[in-house]
């Protein structure tokens, strides 16, 4: 455990807007770095085992530091295939906020441009244009059915 990489992961947190689980999935990389080495290699398994969650939500959680820039992970090879990642901490924060990512890619859920109504599109509606004078009105995906 490393006192230097614990209190960053302290300050970091306090900075930027993360949620629970990226909070705790930051500290639990702050634990496992090694001062003497620089290493800090924990498994996806064990970063969601020691968060509570499942790995999916810790690799999710460890996209949102990456994107935030608190952490830079760098993938690992061995023998049998990819080996548990190896994470840089001690990185400045770029954004200042970590939540509403949609697959670790830093598109909010509602990112768009006005349409004609005045409102701002959302990245799930699409607007489907014919030639001609006629424009057919955006369509929006709601529970699998398609309304006007």
């Amino acid at each position: 455990m490393s006192i230097r990489a614990m209190n960053w992961a302290m300050t970091a947190a306090q900075t930027v807007d993360i949620s629970a689980v990226q909070r705790c999935a930051l500290f639990v990389l702050a634990y496992h770095h090694n001062d003497k080495t620089g290493l800090c290699c924990p498994s996806m398994l064990t970063i969601g085992n020691k968060c509570g969650v499942s790995d999916r939500s810790a690799r999710n959680a460890i996209r949102a530091l990456e994107h935030v820039g608190l952490v830079t992970a760098n993938e690992r090879f061995c023998a049998t295939g990819q080996a548990a990642n190896q994470y840089s901490l001690f990185g400045e924060p770029k954004n200042k906020s970590g939540r509403n990512l949609r697959s670790g890619t830093g598109r909010n859920h509602t990112t768009g441009t006005e349409n004609e109504t005045g409102r701002k599109q959302r990245s799930d509606e699409r607007v489907i244009y014919t030639t001609g004078e006629k424009t057919v009105p955006a369509l929006r995906i709601v529970k699998g059915a398609r309304h006007a």
